[in-house]
């Protein structure tokens, strides 16, 4: 749907309206634009935090997440979001950015016990703050 309503892309510091009656999914695709703008296009990941047992991983994997991000800087932007009717819903957000996470893991054949782990929690806290 991105690409249809905008072909070259989101840009920065645009602003976008969006309105229509009550039930066309305005608050679904604003909550898929906001994920998309928040997501950055790789994730670093350190397996040797993952590891159960007490033998040492030294290595890490690049995780893409360029299928689900808006953006190439190297600083995750920031989305300024103005809501009058106390409706927006966090918890939304959250389960949006991960399962495209989760979409991405699974195409990078990562284990998805990286969902128990603080890494993960801390990439969705730092994208929401």
């Amino acid at each position: 749907l991105d690409p249809d309503l905008f072909p070259a892309g989101v840009n920065n510091k645009e602003v976008a309206e969006i309105f229509g009656k009550v039930g066309l999914g305005k608050s679904e695709l604003l909550m898929h634009f906001i994920s998309r703008c928040l997501m950055p296009r790789t994730w670093i990941l350190d397996l040797s935090k993952l590891s159960w047992d007490s033998s040492p991983v030294k290595n890490s994997v690049c995780v893409n997440l360029s299928e689900y991000s808006s953006h190439d800087q190297v600083e995750i932007p920031r989305v300024i979001l103005i809501e009058t009717e106390s409706k927006f819903s966090m918890l939304r957000l959250y389960t949006i950015l991960e399962n495209r996470i989760s979409s991405c893991l699974d195409k990078s054949d990562l284990d998805k016990e990286i969902f128990q782990t603080s890494q993960f929690q801390n990439l969705v806290k730092n994208l929401l703050e």
